[in-house]
C-alpha cells in the first residue's frame, strides 16, 4: 500500500471525503457488482470473454474500489518514486509535473498560434490536454494548475466522473464565473467515455497523456 506523509483519511488534495451519492454503473447493487467482477475474473472465464466485456469489468472494479482508493491513496491513482525526505503528496505532484513537462506544451501553443494567424492572442489556457483514463482527476487538476492549460479527463466510470467534477467545483481555482445568467465554467473537467472509442472529434486536443490506465485496454495497440 502507498505510504503517506499526511493522514490517509483525507484525500491528498485536502478535500473532504466524497459527498457524491454512489450510483453504480455495473449493477443495481453492490452485491451484483461484486458477483459480476468475480465472474469475469474467475479462472473459468476465458481471456476472450473478459476482453469482450472489458467495459463491465472495469466499471465493476471501479464502482467498488474508487472510494477506497481515494480514502487510502488520495485523488491521484498512480505510483510515484520518492526521494529521501520527500513526502507522498510532494512525490505525486513531482511525478505529474514531470509528465506535463514532457508534453511540449509550449510547442503546442506555438503550433496553435501559427495555425490561427492574425486575430485573437492565444495563451496556455487555449492549449487543450486530454487525460486518458483520469480516475477522479487528481493528475488532471494538478497539471491544470501547473501549466494553465485546459484539461479534460476521460473515464469509463460514471461515479468517477461525478466525483472528479465535484472536486473541480469545490476548488475556486478551477471555477470561472461569467454573467449571472451563465453557468460557471471549469478550467478542467471529467467526462464519461471509453478511451477505446473516444467521444471527441478529431484534433480536439493538442496533447494527451495516460498514467497507469491503458492496462485496462483490451487492445493495447489500438
Amino acid at each position: 500500500s502507498p505510504s503517506s506523509s499526511s493522514p490517509r483519511g483525507s484525500p491528498a488534495d485536502g478535500t473532504a471525503a466524497s459527498s457524491t451519492a454512489t450510483k453504480l454503473t455495473s449493477g443495481p447493487t453492490v452485491a451484483s457488482s461484486v458477483q459480476s467482477y468475480e465472474t469475469l475474473q474467475a479462472a473459468a472465464t476465458s481471456v476472450q470473454t473478459r476482453n469482450a466485456q472489458y467495459s463491465q469489468l472495469v466499471n465493476a472494479y471501479y464502482d467498488l474500489a474508487t472510494l477506497f482508493y481515494e480514502w487510502g491513496w488520495g485523488s491521484s491513482f498512480h505510483f510515484s518514486n520518492r526521494w529521501p525526505g520527500e513526502g507522498f503528496d510532494e512525490a505525486t505532484r513531482r511525478h505529474e509535473f514531470y509528465l506535463a513537462g514532457m508534453l511540449d506544451l509550449a510547442g503546442a501553443l506555438g503550433r496553435l498560434r501559427r495555425g490561427r494567424g492574425e486575430g485573437k492572442e492565444l495563451a496556455m489556457a487555449d492549449v487543450r490536454i486530454l487525460d486518458v483514463g483520469c480516475g477522479i482527476g487528481g493528475p488532471m487538476r494538478n497539471i491544470c494548475k501547473f501549466t494553465g492549460c485546459d484539461v479534460t479527463g476521460l473515464t469509463l466510470n460514471q461515479y468517477q466522473v461525478d466525483r472528479g467534477n465535484e472536486l473541480c467545483r469545490s476548488d475556486p481555482h478551477f471555477v470561472v464565473h461569467g454573467s449571472d445568467e451563465e453557468e460557471p465554467k471549469l478550467l478542467c473537467r471529467s467526462v464519461q467515455g471509453d478511451f477505446m472509442s473516444q467521444p471527441f472529434a478529431p484534433s480536439t486536443f493538442d496533447a494527451a497523456y495516460a498514467i497507469e490506465a491503458t492496462c485496462h485496454a483490451p487492445d493495447r495497440l489500438k
